[in-house]
């Protein structure tokens, strides 16, 4: 009989987490705690960028390289910039180009991250021509 009444309350367990996760995953995301400058809602309920809601290119390197300073990574301001104008609004697409340059390259995964890791991507099929027009911008 005990055993009964642990099996019907681990099962009204789980629907009652299966249910706050569901909804949790319905809400909209917040950004409480979050430097507003940097967490601006750059996209709209259509999906568009919104250049007045975007951070410029100095307030995301500022922030950008303050993180990767915590992780011991330290980039020159200029070099996370470079092609960039200061005052300039930045995409998602410009932020990852920044998020790059300030972070750096990453160290190789170790132990159980180098065990979960996805395998190297071969780009050996891809236009070297490609890749030149990607580094020069055009």
């Amino acid at each position: 009989m005990k055993n009964r009444n642990y099996n019907g309350l681990i099962k009204l367990t789980a629907a009652v987490l299966t249910a706050s996760i569901a909804l949790t995953a319905c809400a909209a995301p917040g950004t409480e705690g979050i430097n507003s400058s940097i967490a601006a809602d750059i996209i709209t309920s259509e999906g568009q960028e919104t250049a007045s809601d975007s951070p410029t290119a100095g307030q995301a390197a500022d922030y950008l390289m303050q993180a990767a300073g915590k992780y011991g990574r330290a980039s020159e301001r200029s070099d996370v910039l470079a092609g960039f104008q200061e005052e300039e609004a930045v995409t998602w697409i410009q932020l990852l180009v920044l998020a790059g340059r300030a972070f750096g390259e990453l160290p190789a995964p170790e132990g159980a991250a180098k065990l979960m890791a996805s395998p190297s991507v071969n780009l050996s099929s891809v236009p070297a021509e490609s890749g030149q027009r990607w580094d020069t911008g055009a």
